[in-house]
């Protein structure tokens, strides 16, 4: 696993994104910290995304395989009874959400975490979801 460290380069997040192994063939990313709505940076609370790259959107041109392959993987994933369906939103606190495909966002699964949490109260938020997630990370990983 390879992870960098956030900071002030996004206006709604800081926090670090983990992207799987690179020999996995995969770009899927991983970020886990805190985010907020830009207008409201005060309201910074857990925030967790599994995402990649919208099909032809790159950050290296050496990175097309990968991305066509992530294609491929999220069309499985998010098909009916794929992995992503039977994760149950229900299980979790806070404002948690499968985007669409149609939706045409990058990350598969958002979460933001209730206010008000304590640091061992987010730490355990955050194992929720990648406990939940642990078969797609699996899958992307193979």
């Amino acid at each position: 696993w390879t992870w960098s460290l956030e900071i002030d380069n996004k206006n709604d997040r800081t926090g670090w994104y983990v992207r799987v192994p690179q020999d996995s063939g995969s770009l899927f990313t991983i970020f886990i910290g805190l985010g907020w709505e830009p207008a409201k940076p005060a309201d910074a609370r857990g925030f967790f995304l599994f995402e990649r790259a919208p099909l032809g959107e790159l950050d290296w041109q050496s990175e097309a395989r990968q991305n066509a392959d992530d294609e491929q993987r999220t069309l499985e994933m998010v098909r009916e009874g794929g992995l992503l369906s039977g994760i149950s939103l229900a299980d979790f606190s806070g404002d948690v959400r499968l985007p669409a495909l149609s939706e045409r966002v990058w990350p598969l699964f958002i979460g933001r975490a209730p206010a008000g949490l304590s640091i061992e109260g987010l730490i355990e938020w955050f194992a929720g979801m990648l406990a939940a997630l642990h078969p797609c990370v699996e899958f992307v990983t193979r």
